[in-house]
Order: C-alpha cells, then sequence, then structure tokens
C-alpha cells in the first residue's frame, strides 16, 4: 500500500463498535504510560493516597491461533479504600485462555483460591475461598484445616474489600477482586452490562444485567439470578449433594463463629435462577451477537453481591493449562502480540506517525497512509481512558475502510494501524 492511499470514512454503525474478537480487543490497554495509584490503610478509617511507578491496567495482549496470552502487573489507578492491612504491588502477571473456548466436561473445579479469570484491566479474580479450612482438631478454620468446609471469602472477608473492584491485597500486595467489580460497568439496568474480565477458560465474564430472553437481543434486560442458595442445614456431616463429611464440620450455629454462609460448602446449586451452576448461560450478547457461553456478575436488587460472585465451583469451559496463577509463559515466537506504547514488547515493532486530518473533527476524519504499510493491517482506534472504540481487520489495500465519528464522544483519541512489526499511530481530536 503506497501513501496516498486514504481511508475514507463512512458509516461507522453500531455493530461496527463491536469487537471482531473480544478476547482480543476488549482489554483496557494502557496506551499512555499511566501508572498505579492506591488508598493504603493506615489505621481505623484513615487512609493515605499513594502513587506508584507500577505500570497500570494490561500492557501485552499475545496470540496464536489457538491461545491469548495477556500480561499485567495487576494494578490500576485509584484502587479503592480496602481496610486489611497492607499495600498492593506489580506482580508481573501473565494470564493465558483459549482463544476459541468450547464447552468442556463441566467438572473442571474452579480454584477455591488464587485467580479464577481476569478483570479487563488486568487485576485477577480469585475463587471463593479465603485460604482457610475448618479444623476437627482445633475446631478453628485455618489454613491447615482439613480441606473440606472452606471458608467462604466474601462472608469472611467482605468487610475488607474496597467498592471499586470489591477487591484488596493480600500478604504479598497481590490486588485481587472477589466479588462485584463496580468501576467495569454502567448503571444496572439501563443497558446490558459490559464484559468485565474473562474466565480461565476464555468465556467472557459480564456484569450484572443480561437479556431477558438469553437468545433474543429485543427482549429487554433482567438483573440475571443466581441458582445457588444457602442450605437447610443444622449439622455439617454432609457435603452439597449428600456426599458425607468426614470428618464432620462445626455445628451450624446462629450468631456465633460458624453462622449458616461461613462456608462455601453451605451453598449449594439448586437450579432457582437464570444462571447454571457454573453461573452462566448460553445467550447473546452485545459482543457475541451470535450467541456465546457467558458468566455473570451475581447481586441482590440493590447491587450487594451475591453468591457465587462471578463462577460457581466449576468452569463451563475447558481453563488453559499451565495458568498458575497469572504465572503462565508468553512464548517468544510463534505469536502475535499487539505493540502498546507501554506494552513489554513495544520494542519489538517499527512505529511512525500517521496523518489525520481534519485534526480536530467534528464528524469525519481521513488517515493518509504512509509508504511501506503492508496489505494486511489491523485499523483501531483507543480512546482516552485505553479502552478500544472501534476495531477492523484490513485485508488488502483496496478494502476501504470510511469511519464515521458521530457515535463517539468529544474527546482525544488515537488510532493504531498494526501490522507484522510495524506500528503507525496518530492522535486526533474529536471536537
Amino acid at each position: 500500500m503506497k501513501r496516498g492511499y486514504i481511508l475514507t470514512l463512512i458509516s461507522l454503525v453500531t455493530s461496527s463498535l463491536f469487537a471482531q474478537s473480544p478476547i482480543i480487543d476488549e482489554w483496557i490497554f494502557n496506551s499512555t504510560s499511566k501508572t498505579s495509584s492506591y488508598w493504603e490503610n493506615i489505621g481505623p478509617n484513615s487512609y493515605t493516597f499513594n502513587t506508584s511507578n507500577t505500570l497500570a491496567d494490561v500492557l501485552t495482549v499475545c496470540f496464536d491461533v489457538d491461545t491469548v496470552w495477556i500480561e499485567s502487573e495487576g494494578m490500576t489507578n485509584d484502587m479503592g479504600q480496602f481496610s486489611n492491612p497492607g499495600a498492593p504491588s506489580g506482580q508481573g502477571y501473565a494470564f493465558k485462555f483459549p482463544r476459541n473456548p468450547v464447552a468442556g466436561s463441566g467438572n473442571d473445579a474452579v480454584p477455591e483460591a488464587n485467580s479464577i479469570g481476569v478483570l479487563l484491566n488486568g487485576i485477577p479474580i480469585y475463587g471463593l475461598s479465603d485460604g482457610k479450612s475448618y479444623s476437627s482438631a482445633t475446631q478453628l478454620t485455618s489454613p491447615m484445616g482439613d480441606g473440606l468446609w472452606v471458608g467462604e471469602a466474601y462472608y469472611t472477608e467482605g468487610m475488607t474489600l474496597d467498592t471499586a473492584f470489591a477487591a484488596h491485597p493480600q500478604q504479598t500486595g497481590a490486588y485481587h477482586s472477589h466479588a462485584t467489580p463496580f468501576r467495569l460497568y454502567d448503571d444496572p439496568g439501563s443497558v446490558h452490562s459490559p464484559i468485565v474480565g474473562f474466565a480461565d477458560d476464555g468465556f467472557p465474564v459480564y456484569g450484572p444485567f443480561g437479556y431477558t430472553s438469553s437468545m433474543d437481543s429485543t427482549s429487554g434486560l433482567s438483573r440475571m439470578v443466581s441458582g445457588y442458595e444457602l442450605r437447610n442445614i443444622t449439622t455439617r456431616d454432609t457435603l452439597p449433594g449428600g456426599i458425607v463429611s468426614t470428618p464432620a464440620g462445626p455445628a451450624v450455629t446462629s450468631g456465633g463463629n460458624f453462622d449458616i454462609g461461613t462456608f462455601v460448602q453451605d451453598y449449594e446449586y439448586l437450579g432457582i435462577g437464570t444462571l447454571d451452576e457454573h453461573n452462566g448461560r448460553l445467550c447473546v450478547t452485545p459482543e457475541y451477537p451470535n450467541g456465546t457461553y457467558a458468566y455473570f456478575v451475581t447481586v441482590d436488587a440493590v447491587g450487594t453481591p451475591i453468591f457465587p460472585y462471578y463462577i460457581g465451583t466449576t468452569y463451563y469451559g475447558t481453563p488453559a493449562s499451565a495458568n498458575n496463577g497469572g504465572k503462565a509463559t508468553v512464548p517468544t515466537s510463534g505469536v502475535q502480540c499487539l505493540p502498546l506504547s507501554t506494552g513489554i514488547r513495544t520494542s519489538d515493532f517499527v512505529s511512525n506517525e500517521l496523518e489525520v486530518f481534519p485534526n480536530p473533527s467534528n464528524r469525519f476524519i481521513s488517515i493518509a497512509m504512509p509508504e511501506g504499510v503492508e496489505d494486511k493491517f489491523d485499523l483501531r482506534i483507543i480512546d482516552n481512558t485505553g479502552k478500544l472504540v472501534y476495531s477492523k481487520n484490513m485485508i488488502d489495500s483496496n478494502d476501504m475502510t470510511l469511519i464515521d465519528l458521530d457515535h463517539l464522544s468529544s474527546g482525544l483519541y488515537m488510532v493504531r494501524i498494526i501490522g507484522y512489526n510495524q506500528l503507525f499511530t496518530s492522535k486526533f481530536i474529536k471536537e
């Protein structure tokens, strides 16, 4: 493609806003070298605001035909006010997902502790456990318990979570979410909830609202309802499904140390709700108009998190192997990586400026392509928060794309042309 080929701008219909591969395109990219910041608890109801040199959000996305990897430090800007001690710190994560997820056996257990998926900003989603279980020997919960009656994290730690992502850091500084990522979805019920993250099996996790009829996008909106309920038990001698607990757990108390709801095993899937035992359903969504399996964040009518929060006790699909809680290994060859401006692999790409005109623009822009751009490339527009708002795969120089900016809010945007080992960028203002 030679200079003078112009990407003329035609109508940007609503469907064009949807990323062609959400598990590649939906991440909140750090395109501005944004660094992390957080509120640290320094005493009862007392916090101090700290800035960090650690880069925020998702830094790099790499993929091949079958797999997607994302890299992040597990931090973002202005993290909420958690009340447990400690402070978040960069973790050097690399997470791995199937690029084209499919239904699994339904029996792959979701880890009770450690990450089970990742929010769009690179913060890990943790499982249902607080890392402790009941010990029949000591009659207390501890990390060295029997492993049968496992402490339910939101019940035991919910009061320590922030109101940004229902998250807090653990002892090594790994900031993680246990429940509802409030900052990642819009006013409940006014629109279909957006994707807030992806589970380890590659399927999307949405906020709490979906279409009333799962396969009909014109059917209105409803809050998705968990099918899990507290068990009607007074003793803990059987696990969910009637399996005998050997040894037994503690008796159910009222107002004591072991109220109903203290343990993950105090809940059982009864099917009374809109979601299956994995906390999801087969459905159409704005990003998947032809249908997908999707998990949903579960909350009650006033927005309070409800068990199991993100994912049930088993995955719908098959989780990526060797994820190791964010310590997957990204191949050094045979993959394509999005060359984000702050990404780890940005230095591998040649970057040049594009010509965008008029700039500023109140509606339409044109892009003059430099010499040397390959015939096959990706065109992307990113807003000033790092969110991808438009994406199109260009096949050859005859595949002209015209973009109408009418659907974009006023503000600063970046346009990128991405080819193999090529990156061309420019900023423009939408008036």
